[in-house]
């Protein structure tokens, strides 16, 4: 496994960071060739006379979801390592599934289409569901960056294609668990649900930036990033693998006007995708569900902004590496001008 979940020194806050591990010299995309250095083919997606057809593998795929080679977790994970000291890491526990949303190279988000769109949401619902069964997985956290961030070489600057991870962990991310407490407190004083409470409040109002038969888009009112959007459904439910069919192609529709929207006003800008489901084991009441979708000129994956887990692509060792001789140097130069 190419990743370990680091823990800061005294906080509960985690950080993905990417292991040593050699780059491997690659003829074009392997997803474009199809080569099994990505990962193992789990589900294809492809339309044929309007029904969507469910394979396995299939040479004429339009959306397909990957167990990758190099996961974020896995169940062969050791759980926490021997401490040394205050450095605490560990090869976390879980399932990491990956969809490729498109299968022209390159296209990204804001270039789908509903119909890609739909393809795509159909496939994570299918995997969100199968995850949720899988024994240990305590949550998943759904989410895509635009472009990619995880498996995108940081001096890489053309892009790959546009991807969706399913990251099933044997854990609940304490943003969560804080977003759980928080919702049920409000449930606990008021009698009723926080978002359908936002979804009255807002109505029609300045915030308020469209609405489809199933979902309200919104701009937060305490949004912490500039151009953030929640997209609501109007309908009370916990979770993403709940929705139908209909649903799904009306939430199709809305994201392809939000990240089209996004590339008129923020053109050339990343954008990233959250869904905030809710383990209902977790929380005594059924919370709703929502979608985060937001631009970040920083390039941080939205398991930061989403869960709190941040993702570091380079390692703080090779970071030392690199900064040290020129720190001493200059010290060394500072202290001997003085």
């Amino acid at each position: 496994m190419a990743f370990t979940l680091r823990r800061d020194y005294y906080s509960e806050r985690f950080v993905f960071t990417r292991e040593a591990a050699e780059a491997r010299a690659r003829e074009g995309c392997s997803i474009c060739t199809g080569d099994p250095s990505f990962g193992r083919s789990l589900l294809a997606l492809k339309e044929r006379e309007g029904a969507l057809v469910k394979e396995e593998e299939s040479d004429e795929w339009e959306v397909k979801v990957v167990e990758p080679a190099e996961p974020l977790a896995s169940p062969e994970g050791d759980g926490q390592q021997p401490s040394l000291g205050l450095l605490v890491a560990s090869r976390p526990r879980g399932l990491h599934r990956v969809a490729v949303l498109a299968r022209q190279h390159g296209m990204g988000l804001s270039q789908l289409g509903r119909r890609a769109w739909l393809l795509g949401l159909t496939a994570l619902q299918d995997q969100l569901r199968s995850l949720y069964a899988q024994r240990g997985i305590a949550y998943v956290a759904l989410f895509a960056d635009d472009p990619e961030v995880i498996y995108q070489p940081p001096d890489r600057e053309e892009p790959l294609h546009a991807l969706a991870h399913l990251l099933g962990l044997s854990f609940v991310p304490k943003a969560i668990r804080e977003e759980v407490e928080a919702q049920n407190t409000y449930y606990e004083d008021k009698g009723e649900c926080a978002l359908c409470a936002v979804l009255k409040q807002e109505g029609r109002g300045p915030r308020h930036l469209f609405a489809t038969g199933a979902f309200v888009a919104l701009a937060p009112w305490a949004s912490a990033r500039p151009y953030a959007i929640k997209l609501v459904p109007k309908a009370h439910s916990n979770s993403y693998s709940r929705l139908t069919q209909r649903e799904l192609d009306d939430l199709a529709l809305a994201l392809e006007v939000i990240f089209r929207a996004l590339q008129e006003v923020l053109p050339k800008q990343p954008y990233h995708l959250v869904f905030n489901d809710y383990p209902s084991k977790r929380s005594t009441m059924d919370m709703h569900f929502s979608i985060e979708i937001y631009s970040d000129p920083q390039r941080r994956s939205a398991l930061e902004e989403g869960w709190g887990l941040a993702f570091n692509r380079v390692r703080p060792e090779a970071a030392a590496r690199a900064l040290a001789p020129a720190c001493r140097r200059l010290l060394a130069e500072r202290l001997g001008a003085d």
